[in-house]
C-alpha cells in the first residue's frame, strides 16, 4: 500500500478501487433495505387463503370465564371492561371481523327455525297493538285472529316452529303427525297417513321439500305438494344414556334440534352425538362429526363455518365444507341452547345459567352474563339488533344485554313460568312465549309488557312472522295466526 502510493498510477487505482468500493457497499445496504421494506409492505395483512386457522391445542381454558359470585336480584352484569373489545376489526387472529348490520327484511317465507342460518332471525313487519282476540269459529277469517289446528286426543303437542312458503304453511306432533295448510285460507291440504315419532324439531323447507327430524332419530324429507317421502336419513343411539343403562327410554336414538339449510346441504345435530351434513336432495351423507355428548341444538352457520353446543358441555366450530374441526371450547355445564352468530362474535346459554359471548375466531370467552340459578338450563336463542342481544330463561325473566361488552340494560320478569322460546324481534317490539300460555308482547326499549296473547297450552317452540301476522306454535295443538286488532 506504501509503494502503491508513491507510484502515481497506483495511486490513482487504489482510490478509484475505493470509490467502487464505498459505491458497492452503499448499492447493497439499499438492495437490503428495500428488500425489508417490501417484505414487509407485503406480509402486514393476509389474504383469506392465507388466514390462520387457530388449531384446537390452541384453545384458552375454561377458567377464562368470569366465575364472579351472581346478584340474582340485580342480574349480575358480568362483563369486558377491555376498551379493546368493541365493534373493531380482529387483527390479532388475522380472523373474521364484525360486517355491518344487516337491514331487516319483510318475511313472505320462513325456511328454517331462525329464518337464516346465522340464527339472527332479522324480519321486518308492521305489527300495531293490540293483538285481536276474538276468534270466528264460523268464518275464521273475519275474526281477529284465526289459526291452523291439528284436531287430536288432548296432550298432542306442537313443539318446534312450522315452515312456510308457497302459501303453505308445514308443522308437526308429538304423536307422529305432520300437517300441510294452505296459509293464506287456513284450508287443510294433507297429513300423513302413516304415523311416525314424535315431531319435536322445527320443519325446514326449501322449494321441493320440508324437512323435520323425530325422536327416533330419523330426519326426514318430503315432497311439498303431497304425502310422498323422498328419503329418511338414520341416526345413532344417545350417547349419553348413564353408564351401564340399556332402557330404551335413555338409549334410544333422537333429534330434538331441527335442522338448517345452506345451498343443498342440510345441517342438524343428534342425540348420537353427531353433526350431520346431508345433501338435502338425496339424504347421502356428506360428512359427520363425532363429540361425547347428545346434540339438542340447531347450528348456526357463518362465514364458511358451523358452531353447536353438546350435552357433554362444549361448544365447537367446524369447517362448513369438510366438517373439520377449527375449535373447541369447554363451558362449565351442558349445552342445551342454539347459538346466534353476528361477525365475530357467538352468543350461547349453558345449563350453568350463564349467557356467553365467545369469539369465533378461537372461543375465547369475551364476556359472561349470570341469570338467576335454575335446576332447568338456559335454552333460549337470543334475538339481536343494532347494539343488543334479548333471550329469556327459565325463572321467567327475560333480558336485554349490551351484545358487545355484556353489561345488563334492563332485566324484567315477566312470568312465573319457563322461557324456552326464542324471541322475535320487530322494530320496537318482542314477541316472546312462555310455558304460562301466554305470547308477551314487550317494548324493545324497556322491556315493559305491551300486550299479551293467552293460548291453551305452553309455547315450547318459537314464534315466527309473514306479512304483518305473528304465528305461534302451542302444546294445545293448534299454530296461531295473530294480527292487530284492526287488521283483516
Amino acid at each position: 500500500m506504501i509503494l502503491g502510493f508513491k507510484n502515481g498510477y497506483n495511486n490513482g487505482t487504489t482510490h478509484k478501487m475505493i470509490c467502487m468500493r464505498g459505491e458497492m457497499k452503499r448499492l447493497i445496504i439499499a438492495i437490503v433495505l428495500l428488500t425489508v421494506l417490501t417484505l414487509n409492505a407485503c406480509g402486514g395483512e393476509k389474504t383469506a387463503r392465507e388466514i390462520d386457522i387457530p388449531k384446537p391445542s390452541d384453545q384458552v381454558a375454561s377458567g377464562d370465564v368470569n366465575t364472579a359470585t351472581p346478584n340474582e336480584e340485580n342480574a349480575l352484569q358480568n362483563q369486558n371492561t377491555d376498551p379493546q373489545n368493541q365493534e373493531t376489526p380482529n387483527t390479532t387472529t388475522g380472523g373474521i371481523t364484525d360486517p355491518t348490520f344487516p337491514i331487516a327484511t319483510r318475511a313472505t317465507d320462513w325456511t328454517m327455525s331462525r329464518r337464516t342460518p346465522d340464527n339472527m332471525c332479522l324480519v321486518d313487519a308492521d305489527i300495531t297493538l293490540p293483538l285481536g282476540k276474538v276468534f270466528d269459529k264460523q268464518e275464521p277469517q273475519k275474526g281477529e285472529y284465526r289459526l291452523v289446528s291439528f284436531a287430536a286426543p288432548q296432550q298432542n303437542w306442537i313443539m318446534g316452529s312450522p315452515a312456510v312458503t308457497k302459501d303453505r304453511i308445514y308443522f308437526g306432533t308429538s304423536i307422529g303427525y305432520f300437517q300441510c295448510h294452505n296459509f293464506t285460507t287456513s284450508e287443510p291440504l294433507f297429513r300423513n297417513e302413516e304415523q311416525l315419532n314424535t315431531m319435536r324439531t322445527a320443519f325446514a323447507a326449501d322449494k321441493d321439500m320440508f324437512f323435520f327430524g323425530t325422536a327416533d332419530g330419523l330426519m326426514y324429507a318430503y315432497d311439498l305438494l303431497a304425502d310422498v317421502q323422498m328419503w329418511n336419513f338414520p341416526t345413532g343411539k344417545n350417547i349419553s344414556a348413564p353408564p351401564g343403562v340399556t332402557d330404551e327410554k335413555y338409549t334410544m336414538a333422537s333429534i330434538a334440534g331441527g335442522p338448517n339449510i345452506v345451498g343443498d346441504r342440510l345441517y342438524f345435530g343428534a342425540f348420537d352425538g353427531k353433526l350431520y351434513c346431508l345433501n338435502k336432495k338425496t339424504g347421502k351423507k356428506i360428512w359427520d362429526f363425532s363429540t361425547k355428548g347428545k346434540i339438542y341444538s340447531i347450528p348456526a352457520i357463518s362465514n364458511g363455518r358451523v358452531y353447536f353446543g353438546n350435552f357433554e358441555g362444549k361448544v365447537f366450530c367446524l369447517d362448513e365444507k369438510t366438517g373439520k374441526l377449527i375449535w373447541e371450547k369447554s363451558l362449565p355445564k351442558s349445552v342445551l341452547a342454539t347459538p346466534l352468530v353476528f361477525g365475530k362474535r357467538l352468543w350461547i346459554g349453558c345449563k350453568d345459567n350463564k349467557m356467553y359471548c365467545l369469539d369465533v375466531n378461537d372461543g375465547k370467552t369475551l364476556w359472561s352474563y349470570q341469570c338467576p340459578s335454575s335446576k332447568y338450563a338456559l335454552e333460549s336463542c337470543p334475538g339481536i339488533d343494532e347494539k343488543n342481544i334479548y333471550f329469556g330463561d327459565p325463572e321467567g325473566y327475560f333480558y336485554c344485554i349490551d351484545r358487545i361488552t355484556g353489561k345488563e340494560v334492563w332485566k324484567k320478569k315477566i312470568s312465573e313460568n319457563i322461557i324456552n322460546s326464542s324471541p322475535l324481534i320487530i322494530r320496537d317490539k318482542i314477541f316472546i312465549g312462555s310455558f304460562d300460555y301466554n305470547l308477551y308482547a314487550l317494548d324493545k326499549t324497556t322491556g315493559k309488557e305491551l300486550d299479551k296473547f293467552a293460548t291453551h297450552g305452553s309455547i315450547y317452540g318459537s314464534p315466527i312472522v309473514i306479512g304483518d301476522e305473528i304465528i305461534v306454535p302451542d302444546y294445545d295443538s293448534n299454530v296461531y295466526i295473530l294480527r292487530s286488532k284492526n287488521k283483516k
